[in-house]
């Protein structure tokens, strides 16, 4: 994320070129009745009056990150297998145990065990296979700061020096779902062309939501036991008391997904106060470059610094007027004909975008145990089996496979950007007709390009021109992500163990390795599955407006707002999958600096 670990070049660009041309073309840009000669004023700048512009900067937020951990379930833990009953006396244990659910760690229960009082081993129903251990990722949550940057407009009252106003201001916070804005006042001194001023007032902000999404599934339930065989045999074990084979126990069910840390990640606005203090500087009779920190507090330590650059164009300030003389130019600077500049600033998306996926698929479960053959205990406790084809136990059951789990970071989709624009203007007075092509460039994966044909239209008040503009737009995004999705294996339950069958199956062979029945197989975990895309181009729409002031006869410095709507749908989740979304739609803030290959052209009357 770029957040706002430097100023976008957009602000650079604005306020660096203001600083250094104004200081050479003060005089110029302010006591000229034309390009050509004029009088010069020497007065107090008048600051009084409406104005509007924008400003490009950085937030630093004190939000610490969270450690996030995503745990898919646990497999349940298969059941033991039935024991034996081919004895004379009721056994200590015939049937198998339950495994252990999941969230118990998956252990598979016991097969049914049974012993004659002369210490023979008779047949022992198989151990339930363990369930898998389920996933687990563990990350960080995204950090409170963000690029900022949006629009402001205020009034102004003055006294000599003395300048009071209220300004309101709106910015994009990160996404354009997220804003922070004020309602201010101001109070500050002017002196020559510039204006120091301390300002405070109510703040309000819409927190970014969640910065990270967690996706986990369940464990795998545990496998049945296998019963001993069916007690009836032609042995005459009917009358037998213990003559019904022992049941296989049940499977564990499997383990439930978790997730910790999430417990600030949910969005929402919150209101506070602000306060700051900045510096204008008057680059032109009624444009301003300006500089401000403000630092906004807001409820359960969710405090955050601004650093922004502004340019702002005063509204009630006719061409060369002062604070002590009204004189007007009728002068009308020259906009038309070809030009070619550069440009800079914030671009800002729909919502958030994926900057980190962390996957981890669970485990497979073990396979359950055969039922063991009856026979006699070495010296050693090892049963030697010894067939007899008579009520062989049932196999422990398999258990489940474990839950996968995924951790999808999200950061701001705002970056810096910079480009190109060139275009020509046909001019009729005071008013402008222009078409101008336009590309940029976004770091940070915010999108691979931004361009557009737009038409604009203004009105030129001489060395500044306001316009509004539109046209069609072109994008296309760095991002690749397009889904994240957990999948169970196959089989992500544990197999059933096999009854044991020896007795009453024709096909039977005394001879054979006498096993009773079989185990069944663990459930596979599990799995975790990220797709990408290339992305695609996207035609749209593009609208807007700005304004531009002469610095000199071939050069002027501008600063627009443009949004660039295109068809496409939000990202969305469940419990276990994530498909991004593909909406290019975005908001730029930017600065431009352009020269003119028409300029030396004597001004228009």
């Amino acid at each position: 994320m770029i957040g706002a670990r430097f100023l976008p070049a957009g602000s650079v660009l604005a306020f660096s070129v203001a600083s250094a041309f104004a200081p050479a073309l003060a005089a110029d840009l302010r006591t000229y009745e034309s390009y050509k000669d004029a009088p010069a004023i020497v007065a107090v700048p008048n600051w009084a009056g409406f104005y509007a512009g924008g400003h490009i900067g950085g937030g630093w937020g004190n939000g610490n990150s969270q450690t996030l951990t995503v745990s898919g379930g646990n497999g349940g833990g298969g059941g033991g297998g039935g024991g034996d009953n081919n004895t004379l006396f009721v056994p200590d244990v015939i049937d198998g145990e339950e495994g252990d659910d999941g969230n118990d760690g998956g252990l598979g229960g016991l097969g049914g065990n049974s012993t004659n009082p002369d210490g023979i081993a008779k047949r022992i129903g198989g151990n339930g296979g363990n369930g898998g251990a389920g996933g687990q990722v563990t990350g960080q949550s995204g950090d409170d700061d963000s690029i900022i940057g949006g629009f402001h407009l205020g009034y102004n009252w003055q006294r000599g020096n003395i300048v009071f106003g209220i300004e309101g201001d709106a910015s994009f916070d990160g996404g354009l779902d997220n804003y922070l804005a004020s309602l201010r006042g101001r109070l500050g001194v002017a002196r020559d062309d510039v204006f120091f001023y301390i300002t405070g007032g109510l703040a309000i902000r819409d927190s970014g939501g969640s910065e990270a999404i967690g996706l986990a599934s369940n464990g795998g339930t545990g496998g049945v036991g296998g019963q001993n065989d069916d007690g009836i045999d032609d042995s005459g074990e009917e009358d037998d008391p213990a003559n019904n084979g022992g049941l296989g126990g049940q499977g564990g069910a499997g383990g439930t997904a978790s997730l910790s840390g999430f417990g600030n990640s949910d969005g929402g606005s919150d209101t506070g106060v602000v306060v700051g203090a900045g510096i204008e500087y008057m680059i032109a009779s009624n444009v301003s470059a300006g500089f401000e920190g403000l630092w906004y507090a807001f409820d359960e330590d969710r405090d955050l610094t601004v650093l922004r650059a502004r340019l702002t164009l005063h509204l009630d300030r006719a061409p060369h007027e002062s604070f002590k003389d009204g004189y007007q130019s009728a002068a009308v600077a020259n906009w038309s004909g070809f030009y070619v500049g550069g440009n800079a600033g914030a671009g800002f998306g729909n919502g958030k975008r994926v900057s980190s996926v962390k996957t981890d698929n669970g485990a497979d479960g073990v396979s359950g145990d055969p039922g063991a053959a009856s026979g006699n205990t070495s010296p050693d406790g090892v049963i030697v089996p010894t067939s007899d084809g008579t009520d062989d136990p049932g196999g422990g059951g398999g258990g489940g496979g474990g839950g996968a789990a995924a951790l999808i970071s999200l950061e701001d989709d705002a970056g810096a950007l910079a480009g190109v624009h060139l275009g020509y203007n046909w001019q009729s007075g005071a008013r402008v007709l222009g078409i101008e092509g336009d590309a940029d460039w976004a770091d940070n994966s915010f999108r691979d390009y931004l361009a557009s044909i737009r038409v604009r239209l203004g009105h030129s008040f001489d060395r500044v021109l306001v316009y509004g503009t539109a046209g069609v737009a072109f994008a296309n995004s760095a991002q690749s992500l397009a889904s994240v999705s957990l999948s169970p294996g196959p089989t992500q339950n544990g197999g059933n163990g096999l009854d044991g069958r020896f007795e009453n199956d024709p096909d039977f062979d005394p001879e054979g390795d006498g096993a009773g029945g079989a185990g069944g197989d663990g459930g596979l975990g599990d799995i975790a599955t990220v797709t990408t895309d290339g992305g695609e181009d996207k035609i749209g729409f593009v609208v807007g407006g700005g304004f531009e002031v002469k610095l000199s006869e071939r050069t002027s410095l501008g600063l627009e707002g443009l949004y660039y709507g295109f068809d496409g749908n939000g990202a969305s989740s469940t419990s276990t999958s994530y498909e991004a979304g593909d909406d290019l739609s975005s908001a730029v803030v930017r600065g431009r600096l352009t020269f003119h290959l028409d300029g030396e052209r004597d001004s228009l009357k």
